[in-house]
């Protein structure tokens, strides 16, 4: 996403898009060309791995600007920074912690995996059995709105058992 001192063939060619789904064991990152042609990379966490949060990199030497947001990190386990640097704010997910104890393991896993265009990626998201919601009319609600709709499709055996709208 580095467009700084490129031509538009040149950010074409060889720039994309990260956008992030930060939703917990069901979050995950999609990159994608600037055109928006082509495969969509899909990065997803594994193995009950929550996807808590994105966190910027604020000690990237590299300057922002409206060509450059800044580079970006997937936050699995980010009480920390809720407790210090972020403790001002509300995240989206819950914010845990892992200690470990000497010798003792945790592995993360992450899945790279490709959609064959951006209008499959629902498609590939189900068949890798994530849960994906479709809103109508899309998904930038609004109080205002008297009739809109969030669809949520789930993999086998897994239920919705309860739904939270903030704010109320």
């Amino acid at each position: 996403q580095l467009f700084t001192g490129r031509s538009l063939d040149e950010i074409a060619k060889e720039c994309s898009f990260v956008d992030p789904s930060i939703s917990g064991t069901a979050g995950w990152v999609q990159v994608v060309s600037t055109t928006g042609d082509g495969q969509v990379l899909l990065v997803l966490p594994d193995n009950n791995v929550s996807f808590e949060a994105w966190r910027l990199l604020q000690e990237d030497p590299t300057q922002r600007g409206v060509t450059f947001e800044g580079w970006y990190a997937m936050m699995f386990f980010s009480k920390a920074w809720k407790e210090q640097e972020w403790a001002d704010s509300v995240p989206w997910n819950p914010a845990t912690s892992l200690m470990l104890s000497p010798l003792q393991e945790f592995k993360i896993a992450i899945r790279f995996t490709l959609a064959p265009s951006l209008r499959d990626i629902d498609t590939k998201l189900k068949q890798l059995h994530r849960p994906v919601a479709d809103a109508v009319p899309g998904y930038m609600l609004t109080p205002s709105m008297n009739n809109a709709t969030i669809t949520i499709t789930t993999p086998n055996n897994v239920r919705v058992t309860n739904v939270t709208v903030d704010p109320e």
